[in-house]
């Protein structure tokens, strides 16, 4: 059985990866977890998983962690520098090739070639240029935005004030589960024939926030409305709201704005086919949360 080391471990993604390979059955002894230190490994120690100690800073603990193992789970860096973040995983690619492993699976991101202005389609594309240029084979696994963007706080201020402020005009948003991907993940991961191989990872269907206020106000029994300003405007808004400025000005430059552009509007039934079954609606993601 190959051996699997799981980058981003203690990370919502990596972890899930980890979890849906145990329920897959795959034996815990064949899965490594990689951490940068202490916080969260516990939760992995239960698992039964072995565990590694390495840091996408420090190229020579990711050369010693990758040792021996069959295939890379390599979970992108979630730095916000994305010059550091290049450096960060041209380490990590080169450690992979150094050692020798079999097959890297990359969390990229969907539809990179067609973005523009967010920079982080450049990040991961030139992480997958750098994965070619060492001839192993791989699968990337270009992820769509997590459907969380849109929940936490920002459902919860939609709901306790009945706004849902954003500058995303009428644009429509493909945006996926994170334990979705997880479990797409942990498909390829168990599987072969996912060599050299490219896949969009969207949801099937796409909403706009007009959608979205609906939907909310049905399942919270609390009319929402769906409230579009300039971006400028909506930045001030949030913050006015109670939103961190950082936050709220990734919120509008960083989902609305290119939702507004129709970046986030392509769809797919790639994940579908990966997980065996349909993406997890929004309804259901709300309902499970509201339960």
């Amino acid at each position: 059985m190959a051996k699997i080391i799981v980058t981003g471990a203690t990370g919502n993604l990596g972890g899930g990866i980890i979890r849906h390979l145990l329920e897959k059955g795959m034996a815990a002894k064949n899965i490594v977890a990689l951490v940068r230190g202490q916080e969260g490994r516990g939760n992995l120690e239960k698992l039964g998983v072995t565990i590694k100690i390495g840091d996408y800073n420090n190229p020579d603990s990711l050369r010693n962690a990758f040792e021996g193992m069959d295939k890379l789970m390599f979970v992108s860096s979630p730095d916000f520098d994305n010059t550091l973040r290049i450096r960060q995983h041209a380490s990590a690619v080169e450690a992979a090739r150094n050692a020798k492993v079999s097959q890297i699976i990359y969390t990229s991101f969907a539809y990179a070639e067609e973005m523009n202005g967010l920079g982080l389609e450049n990040v991961h594309l030139a992480t997958e240029y750098m994965i070619k240029t060492t001839g192993i084979p791989y699968t990337f696994l270009r992820n769509g935005f997590y459907l969380e963007n849109v929940m936490g706080d920002l459902l919860k201020k939609a709901v306790s004030t009945g706004e849902l402020v954003t500058a995303a005009a009428d644009g429509k948003f493909n945006f996926v589960l994170r334990d979705d991907l997880a479990l797409a993940a942990a498909t390829v991961l168990a599987e072969d024939g996912h060599e050299n191989k490219t896949y969009n990872l969207v949801n099937s269907s796409a909403v706009s926030f007009d959608e979205y206020a609906n939907i909310i106000s049905n399942i919270y029994s609390k009319e929402v409305k769906h409230i579009n300003l300039a971006p400028n405007e909506a930045v001030k808004r949030l913050i006015a709201m109670g939103e961190n400025e950082a936050i709220a000005g990734f919120n509008v430059y960083g989902i609305y704005v290119p939702i507004a552009k129709r970046q986030f509007s392509k769809v797919s039934n790639e994940l579908e086919s990966l997980i065996g079954r349909k993406c997890t609606s929004i309804q259901n993601a709300l309902k499970s949360q509201l339960n």
